[in-house]
């Protein structure tokens, strides 16, 4: 099982016995609070399966900051998650590994290339991902809801 904590802003590959296998940084989602919509810029929180993992090295993506088109934006590899009502959703590398360890995402969950590499070798399809938020992603959550 892969467990991701938006607080402490970590992956996890753990076993059925709870055992840490592996351990990473990630960068997530720029926005606090649970994904809702398509562009809120939130990584969505929940229990989830890993629906495929694809050889994203050609993908290209435009962050919007004036610097067009980025080659490798997503890394090696892009492994997608099953997330209801949203499309696009995954784990992957990036361009910039300066980026781990902040919340800079459009929500999906970024790693180190070299910490991608790795995991990929270590997982299978269908596993499940558990992303849990931070406290503040909580209090955004509440707020939402009142």
């Amino acid at each position: 099982m892969l467990l991701v904590s938006k607080q402490d802003m970590k992956l996890r590959l753990v076993d059925y016995k709870g055992e840490e296998l592996f351990v990473t940084d990630i960068a997530c989602g720029c926005s606090y609070g649970n994904k809702l919509k398509k562009g809120d810029m939130k990584t969505p929180e929940g229990i989830f399966r890993i629906v495929d993992i694809q050889n994203s090295k050609e993908w290209k993506h435009d962050f919007k900051d004036g610097k067009g088109l980025i080659e490798g934006a997503y890394g090696p590899y892009f492994i997608r998650l099953s997330v209801p009502g949203h499309k696009g959703i995954g784990i992957h590398g990036t361009h910039d590994s300066l980026s781990i360890g902040s919340r800079v995402t459009e929500g999906c969950i970024r790693l180190k290339n070299d910490d991608l590499i790795q995991l990929v070798s270590m997982i299978e399809i269908p596993m499940t991902v558990v992303i849990t938020p931070s406290a503040y992603d909580e209090k955004c959550n509440i707020n939402i809801k009142q």
